[in-house]
């Protein structure tokens, strides 16, 4: 038995590694004396009695010609006995037979691999061969060799068939202008002893779209929102839209730097705050239109402004889908604050796939509690105000209190809730009974990795239709989607593809890696952010 060690970096060749192998193999035999057991005690390495020292994988060749025997009046077949137990995790045994043809066996151990697991690998390294044994590929990196089947190919083209038609055209303003027209005296939102119905938040944000537009606000420029969640956050972003400009929600409670970072960074034309919050005002008000809200004169001009719909002739250019709808900042891998750019038709995209798996309509009720500064607050804003139903909004940091969440849901008898896996299992341990949440119908959680545990506590008081998603913000929100199923053991995966998305698990090369096997996961196709606002460098880098 030899332990050898085969030397693979520098993306050698084909060619390179035969030759590589040729020599280690004998340099290898001159030492083929020694005792295994001498090698383990030289080696000397830290021993476990579930898996051989030293190595766990073997390859055998069976170079010795195979014998007749025979014997006179009696046929013999050569039989295969069965083991009762492998002595390594893996071992491929090769050898020819009479007609020069090369047949071997694996020999597994079935507490780590399964039957279709070795079948699968059988037939990777069948194909490998035939790669091998091609003239073309001798002067190949070994790493560009092909491991997938056909079969497996075909599975990855029906894993992303997610092709959904949509009207491309339509915009976010759109559709809440055509739901107005359906529902205008339905309540559309309530905000504590605040209520507006669909007309009166249409009305509002048509004027404040108008001064907005009149300050400079339009397609491809920036509104930064600094307020706190109330009546007049949801009339800013949904006038910030209609002008056609995209909105940069700002978190009133990140620190001073941060916030005037975000303002600078995304080079905002108008900045929409209250008088009472002044923190990071005189940093950037020398940069920016500052339109504080609550002061008199402001809330005079705004209500000069006409209260009829706002037309795409009004804007400073017309509106179109691949304009920039929002921009989310995120820190992610970077460290560094980054603006992603999502398009109106990416947020289309999310929107109507979400409300044909969560189905609002008139008489259903949406909290809004996550920060607006996170992507996830869209599929709490939008979903609602698009289908008839009543966004019922949170009470500032009140998305840190659970047992505040309990009780808004209970008396305002919510029926769709979106958790971050974290925030959930806060509200569950709270102990709430099933009569609190009975209202509940959808339940949505996304943002964190969602555990098994949590998975079934929540199935104990939510009884309703539930989902786990996962998503970047550089992907409108969610690119993968996983209905709760309890047949499934093992931790809550994230799911398949959302309508017209597709994932891809590639290797360093962007090549598909064979199911099973680890490598980066990608993300392709509508709600792909238009990459870092003002960050071409980094777009580049990332958006390939």
């Amino acid at each position: 038995t030899l332990a050898l060690r085969l030397e693979l970096g520098g993306e050698p060749t084909l060619t390179e590694v035969l030759g590589r192998t040729h020599a280690t193999v004998l340099a290898a035999l001159e030492h083929q004396a020694a005792p295994f057991e001498q090698v383990v005690e030289a080696v000397n390495p830290q021993r476990s009695l579930a898996h051989a020292p030293v190595f766990q994988a073997i390859f055998n060749w069976q170079a010795q010609d195979q014998a007749d025997l025979g014997f006179e009046g009696l046929s013999l077949t050569p039989h295969a006995l069965g083991l009762a137990q492998t002595k390594f995790d893996l071992a491929l045994s090769l050898g020819t037979i009479s007609d020069g043809q090369i047949q071997g066996a694996i020999e597994y151990d079935t507490d780590l691999f399964g039957e279709q697991t070795i079948e699968r690998w059988s037939g990777m390294l069948e194909s490998l061969y035939e790669q091998m044994v091609q003239r073309q590929e001798a002067q190949q990196p070994l790493g560009l060799l092909e491991l997938t089947s056909e079969v497996e190919s075909q599975k990855r083209v029906a894993f992303n068939a997610t092709d959904h038609a949509l009207d491309s055209a339509l915009l976010l303003p759109d559709l809440f202008a055509a739901q107005v027209l359906k529902t205008p005296d339905a309540i559309a939102l309530v905000f504590e002893d605040s209520t507006l119905t669909y007309a009166e938040l249409d009305a509002r944000s048509s004027q404040l779209a108008r001064h907005l537009i009149f300050l400079g606000a339009g397609p491809e420029a920036r509104v930064a929102i600094g307020l706190e969640r109330s009546v007049e956050l949801i009339i800013a972003i949904l006038a910030t839209l209609k002008s056609g400009a995209a909105y940069v929600p700002l978190d009133p409670e990140y620190p001073i730097d941060r916030l005037s970072y975000m303002i600078k960074d995304s080079q905002a034309v108008v900045l929409i705050v209250n008088r009472s919050w002044e923190r990071p005002l005189t940093r950037v008000e020398a940069l920016v239109t500052c339109v504080l809200l609550d002061e008199q004169d402001t809330i005079e001009r705004i209500s000069g402004y006409s209260r009829k719909p706002l037309t795409d002739t009004e804007r400073l250019c017309p509106l179109r889908p691949e304009n920039i709808a929002y921009v989310i900042y995120t820190s992610g891998s970077t460290g560094v604050p980054k603006g992603a750019g999502n398009t109106h038709s990416g947020a289309l995209n999310m929107m109507r796939w979400f409300l044909s798996m969560v189905t609002l309509g008139p008489g259903d009720r949406m909290v809004q509690k996550a920060s607006v500064a996170f992507d996830s607050s869209l599929r709490e804003l939008f979903p609602p105000l698009l289908s008839g139903a009543t966004l019922v909004l949170a009470k500032p940091s009140g998305h840190k209190d659970p047992r505040y969440l309990i009780d808004l849901i209970r008396e305002r008898q919510i029926t769709a809730v979106i958790f971050v896996p974290t925030m959930l299992e806060a509200l569950l341990a709270e102990n709430p009974l099933r009569a609190d949440l009975v209202t509940v119908r959808y339940l949505v959680t996304g943002g964190e990795a969602l555990s098994r545990a949590t998975q079934i506590a929540a199935s104990n008081v939510f009884e309703c239709a539930r989902w786990n998603t996962y998503g970047p913000t550089e992907a409108a929100i969610n690119a993968t989607c996983w209905r709760w199923s309890f047949t499934y053991s093992g931790a809550p995966p994230i799911g398949t593809p959302v309508w017209n998305k597709q994932i891809h698990v590639l290797d360093a090369a962007l090549r598909p890696v064979p199911i099973g096997v680890w490598g980066e996961l990608y993300i392709a196709g509508a709600g792909l952010a238009r990459g870092y606002v003002n960050q071409p460098a980094l777009t580049a880098e990332r958006f390939i």
